[in-house]
């Protein structure tokens, strides 16, 4: 067995992975337990939102931390029936089979359930290309007003607040860019009006950008500001993502403090 925790790194991702490891020693387990961090992988899992917990391949819980509790009703279907947790059977005979198997479950609801997966995630792919295209043309937009010369206006050294991406985003993504963009039109819509504050949405996977990585020193996908010189990392909004109200006080207030600093 395979087990995987998928997240950024976070304090909730960070206990998934403890409640994690004290079921498998609760149970014995003879598996490997693995933390996905890179974006690229946890998309390629078909993970959602996270943090996510992924057993051999199979995506069984997303956007939650599980308790130890939780985990091991998953992990061990002689618990709780077959482990699907519809209650469906768990020994229940087929027309294969008189008598049921101690142990072993004859219901066809795993099967049922990767199918409905699979139409989910395709369905989920097909709006995530839609959503890339538009993002991406939006996104070279904002570049552009970003690194173009003093012209409509703009301010020769404004306050850019930069949002950084690969060409693969998940929900989590591209909600924390949709949370940043409102932060920053809500507090300084005068300031994006005359140019003094800049938003940019920058795909660090074009070969025109790959230099933001090294600029920024950036190891994950997250927001930058940039003005006189000086640039902060605002890496927390992964861990905030799941309260608005939060995200948007953090991403203020760290405009505020870096166009007050000479």
């Amino acid at each position: 067995m395979k087990i995987q925790i998928a997240g950024t790194g976070c304090a909730k991702c960070g206990r998934l992975a403890q409640n994690v490891q004290s079921a498998v020693s609760e149970l014995k387990l003879d598996c490997t337990v693995e933390k996905v961090e890179d974006m690229d992988q946890i998309v390629a899992l078909g993970v959602m939102t996270t943090p996510a917990l992924v057993v051999d391949g199979n995506v069984v819980s997303s956007g939650k931390v599980l308790s130890k509790e939780e985990i091991v009703k998953l992990l061990n279907p002689q618990l709780e029936g077959c482990g699907c947790g519809s209650g469906c059977c768990c020994g229940a005979m087929t027309a294969e089979s008189s008598a049921p198997e101690s142990g072993s479950c004859s219901c066809n609801c795993g099967g049922a359930i990767k199918k409905i997966l699979t139409v989910l995630l395709l369905l989920f792919a097909l709006v995530s290309i839609a959503y890339v295209v538009y993002r991406e043309v939006a996104g070279k937009e904002s570049v552009a007003a970003a690194q173009a010369p003093a012209a409509v206006a703009q301010k020769a050294d404004p306050l850019t607040v930069y949002y950084f991406h690969g060409a693969k985003r998940c929900m989590t993504c591209n909600k924390i860019e949709e949370l940043t963009r409102q932060a920053v039109a809500g507090k300084f819509a005068k300031e994006l009006a005359d140019g003094s504050v800049v938003f940019a949405s920058v795909n660090v996977e074009d070969k025109d950008n790959e230099h933001f990585i090294r600029d920024f020193d950036l190891t994950v996908r997250s927001v930058v500001m940039s003005k006189n010189g000086k640039f902060e990392k605002f890496d927390e909004v992964w861990s905030l993502v799941g309260d608005p109200a939060k995200f948007t006080a953090y991403i203020q207030d760290g405009a505020v403090k870096m166009m007050e600093e000479k």
